[in-house]
């Protein structure tokens, strides 16, 4: 029985339990809207104020994005359209050579799978018929059409009968190991989509890159194929207090206007292109150490629970940082097992001195100290050494080792400027920045030596205030006031700067 959906939440025998009352009124708007169905004076003004088009459709859309503020009621109307589809959307006849037909409901992370999981199963107990057989991430009906609930991050399979792909906060999916896993996802999902199958994302805007963006900026306000629809938490749900969208304004405006208002972050950048990471990206995947290199390391340590524990070691080469080794534990882990291999790494590389962040205080430095380690706190913050290695990829002076998850942790940094005018760089919502900050910290570190290293000229310039040994050569003289001076500063002279020393 084909029904639209408009009349499925109107019948109390259908699925009327669910967007009662007139605060559901702008999302019926939507669903209308989706499916063409004929508005009244009233909705198709709203229509217009929501997607800025002129005309209103006369036909179902089979692609369409809602980009809707915090509290509007997104993951149920998700979850209604994905069960919707299952029992109304007439897709029984492709099930009849036994092949399944799945509606897939892809959350961000675990949590928001879970709701909309209990949403699904929540909305199923209206149809006892149906037949739903829950499973873990999934639910089978007895027509054979499976509604799946999965996470951003999951590999998805190619091969399957899709009769609908819902993306649920689309603006916030995140991959460690893919550029753009909502690309892929729909690259694997949609040569599948059955005839009158719906691509659907909604969310909540973020920053004015990725997926939803580009839809946003390429779609909303034109009378094509794509439905954009954009409307604040007010608007898709008016009963929320507007007290607390008027604090949330006071607090900090610029977010504020994301999460309430429904408007894409202008302050939020990228850190750096993709451009910048792959040219800074060398033939090799780890270099062994060599004699008559002076490496430095940093280490990002961790508990062992939730993030990985992380070691970078570099050195210069004439004027260039190149990160030798990358070593990444993941969790679970025990600390003091990861110290001690880090250790033996270190002393390897003879580096007898690790700089890492504040992590842990005095628990950290005294691990490192049993392997004959000693454990410096950088002076930096994280987000200052990003800021500080970012000449070092626009002017070609880093060279790193191949390492999928590093680039993409390094593309997933966002800049953010404060209120103060003052930059901020941090990882994006879902990602991590455990190979990037020991990776950068290492190159800031090595760079920073490189800096402070004297030139030769100025080596010359020194040379009267050197105290010098009557017995030797003024070739011997530059040579032991440069072994000197790097003693007293604790310095690493690069090679290229060493030239007595060839």
């Amino acid at each position: 029985m084909k029904v639209n959906i408009i009349t499925a939440l109107g019948d109390n025998a259908l699925m009327g339990n669910f967007m009662k009352g007139d605060s559901w009124f702008n999302w019926k708007v939507f669903l209308k809207s989706l499916q063409g169905l004929p508005m009244t004076p009233e909705e198709f003004d709203i229509f217009k104020q929501a997607t800025k088009r002129t005309v209103q459709p006369d036909k179902p859309f089979t692609e369409s994005y809602v980009i809707a503020s915090r509290r509007a009621g997104k993951s149920l109307v998700s979850s209604i359209i994905a069960v919707y589809l299952a029992i109304y959307g007439g897709f029984e006849e492709y099930t009849k050579l036994g092949q399944p037909v799945y509606i897939f409901v892809i959350a961000t992370d675990k949590n928001q799978a879970k709701i909309c999981l209990h949403y699904v199963r929540g909305i199923l107990e209206n149809f006892p018929g149906a037949g739903a057989q829950p499973l873990r991430e999934e639910i089978r009906l007895n027509s054979n059409i499976i509604i799946s609930v999965k996470t951003a991050s999951f590999r998805t399979g190619r091969g399957f009968q899709t009769a609908g792909i819902i993306m649920d906060e689309l603006s916030f999916w995140r991959s460690e190991t893919s550029a753009n896993p909502a690309e892929e996802v729909v690259t694997a999902l949609l040569p599948g989509m059955l005839p009158n199958g719906l691509l659907l994302g909604i969310s909540s805007p973020y920053s004015r890159r990725g997926y939803m963006w580009d839809v946003y900026r390429d779609h909303f306000g034109k009378d094509d194929d794509v439905l954009v629809w954009k409307g604040t938490t007010m608007f898709m749900n008016p009963t929320f207090n507007q007290r607390t969208i008027d604090k949330a304004m006071k607090r900090d405006p610029v977010a504020a206007k994301s999460e309430y208002l429904a408007e894409f972050r202008a302050d939020i950048e990228g850190y750096l292109t993709r451009e910048h990471v792959e040219q800074a990206t060398g033939d090799y995947e780890m270099l062994l150490p060599q004699p008559g290199i002076q490496y430095k390391a940093f280490a990002d340590p961790s508990g062992g629970r939730n993030d990985a524990m992380t070691l970078a070691i570099g050195h210069s080469d004439s004027g260039v940082v190149v990160i030798d080794r990358i070593e990444a534990v993941k969790p679970p882990f025990s600390p003091e097992t990861v110290v001690e291999d880090f250790a033996k790494i270190l002393h390897d590389f003879r580096c007898h001195e690790v700089v890492g962040d504040r992590f842990g205080g005095q628990w950290v430095e005294s691990q490192f100290r049993k392997q004959g380690i000693a454990y410096r706190p950088s002076a930096l913050s994280k987000s200052e050494i990003y800021v500080e290695a970012i000449p070092l990829f626009t002017m070609s002076k880093i060279v790193m080792p191949k390492d999928a998850e590093l680039e993409e942790e390094i593309v997933g940094l966002e800049r953010k400027t404060l209120s103060s005018g003052r930059q901020e760089i941090s990882h994006a919502v879902g990602y991590h920045d455990d190979r990037v900050n020991s990776t950068l910290g290492a190159a800031v570190h090595v760079w920073k030596e490189i800096a402070q290293a004297p030139t030769p000229e100025e080596l010359e310039a020194r040379m009267p205030h050197f105290k010098r040994d009557p017995k030797t050569t003024r070739q011997q003289d530059i040579r032991n006031f440069n072994r000197d001076f790097a003693r007293d500063n604790n310095l690493a002279i690069p090679a290229s700067r060493m030239r007595f020393f060839r």
